[in-house]
Formats: structure tokens, sequence, C-alpha cells
């Protein structure tokens, strides 16, 4: 069974806590919330985990409960969310589900003010300004011929540039790609795994990638093709704020050869300064 978001009433909460009350309470029928959040009234028996939205089950004591993959149910997702005065944004992460503009302006009667449809998803949301937002995820090509044909293949790092001017309909003003099937970056993982610099009306941005842009030995050329490592390295990108683009710069190499773990490699920038962190070592130069 499926359902539509449009459909559903959703109910907004100012902590997840009172969520959880109400759910044990009757008062909804479900909620979305960290296992950290709900784990004593499940152990009071006052509300049971349905599923969680991750690729692998959850270890400890909620090792049992399945993935909603396990259940036939496609959806992995973070909950990547973000507010600004009025608006909240949403990624609902079922693939290449779009990005919800929500308005917020009634708290108690929220609604969809607009969406973007655009393919991939984004693991990290963040305001550049009042109406232009960066987003850094995957890339994703659609199969197009398994369950409802949502189905897709995620390719490279996705970093998109959304135009949210027009809350009721946003726009992807820019895109850039970094690497083909099996890049990854830290910050789809931690957020602390992205640099961010503000220089009047450019963005300076900086994350450390592991690229996977080398053809595999047996490459069909389809979106199921998955690259050999290539190497890790510091991608920087500069964004003008007021033309709205998204401009590649150089990437600062590794001083580490060989593949390894990227998740606690981090970036500093500081005045015209890029500095780069990698188990220990650092690597800098002129941004």
């Amino acid at each position: 069974m499926q359902t539509d978001i449009k459909k559903l009433k959703i109910v907004v909460f100012t902590a997840s806590s009172d969520g959880v009350i109400a759910a044990a309470g009757g008062h909804v029928d479900v909620m979305a919330a960290t296992p950290a959040t709900v784990m004593p009234l499940v152990q009071a028996g006052k509300v049971r985990i349905i599923g969680i939205a991750s690729n692998t089950r959850l270890k400890g004591a909620i090792a049992a409960v399945p993935t909603f993959k396990e259940q036939g149910i496609d959806a992995v997702f973070d909950v990547p969310r973000g507010f600004i005065g009025a608006r909240g944004y949403l990624v609902t992460y079922r693939l290449t589900d779009p990005l919800y503009v929500l308005d917020l302006s009634q708290p108690s009667d929220p609604k969809i003010a607009g969406e973007l449809q655009v393919s991939g998803y984004s693991d990290y949301l963040f305001p550049l300004t009042e109406n232009l937002l960066l987003g850094v995820g995957k890339e994703a090509i659609s199969d197009g011929t398994s369950g409802d044909g949502r189905f897709a293949w995620y390719q490279g790092v996705k970093l998109s540039l959304i135009d949210v001017a027009d809350p009721t309909h946003p726009r992807e003003a820019a895109r850039s790609l970094v690497g083909k099937r099996g890049t990854d970056a830290t910050v789809l993982h931690d957020h602390h795994g992205i640099a961010l610099q503000t220089l009047g009306g450019v963005v300076r941005v900086s994350l450390p990638v592991s690229l996977h842009d080398s053809p595999p030995y047996l490459a069909t050329g389809a979106a199921s093709d998955y690259f050999k490592f290539t190497r890790t390295e510091l991608q920087k990108f500069e964004i003008n704020l007021s033309g709205q683009s998204l401009v590649e710069r150089p990437p600062l190499g590794s001083k580490l050869a060989g593949e390894r773990s990227i998740s606690s490699d981090r970036s500093l920038l500081w005045n015209n300064q890029v500095h780069y962190y990698q188990d220990g070592v650092w690597r800098s130069g002129v941004w």
C-alpha cells in the first residue's frame, strides 16, 4: 500500500518528545523519530517501532526491527530538513522524490507550498540566503523497470543550488556532479564534512570526497556500472549568490595514497587559505 504525502494530516510538534507522547496516547497514528527518543516508551510497551529507514538494521535493543526495504518499501532516509522564518524544507528521500517547501505561517496547520522534482536526492541542505539553498547528495538515474518505476541507481556526488524565491515554484538554478557511481563525500554522513565561507556575494565551499572515476573492468555503459576508486581529494566550489552560479575550482589533492575511510576528513577555510585534514595529516593551499 502506498500513501500520498499530500493526503496526510501532518501534525507539528515543538519537540520530538511531544510527538512520541502523542503517539503513546493514541492522538496520532504514526510518527517518525530517532531510536533514542522512542526507546523509553518502547521498553515500557507503550509504542512499537514498525520499521527502520536505513539500509541495514540497527544494533542493540532494536536489532530485530526490520528495515523498510526488508518490508518491501524502498525507503531510506536520514530526514534532512530546515526552517527559515515561516518556511520549512523537507526531502522525503525515496530515491527521486522531490524537495518540499512547507508553508509554516500557521504552525498549527502547515501546508505544502510547492515542490521540486529533480533526479537524485540531498543528504545535506543549507540556506545560503533567504531564497537560495545548497543541497549536497547523490545524483540518480531511474531504472524504470522495477516496482512502481521509481527505482534508481545512485551515481556521483551532486551539488545543487535551489531557488526558492517563489515557494510555490522552487527551481534548480545550478548543479555540479563529482565523479561517477561509487563516489562518496564525508558530508553525506556527517554535517561537519563541509566548510562554507561567505565573502561578500560569493560563498566558497569545500568538501572531502572519495572519487570513483575509473571505469570498471567489465563496463557496460549501464547506470548500474560501479566505477573504481581513483583518489581522495578536497573538492572546491564557488557560488555567486546574485548570479546563482556554481563553479568548480581545482581540487586540493590528498597526501595519503590508496582507498581509505574519509569519515573523519575535514576542511577549514580561513581568509584566502584552504586546509585539508586527513587522518592526522594536514595539507594546505591558497584558494
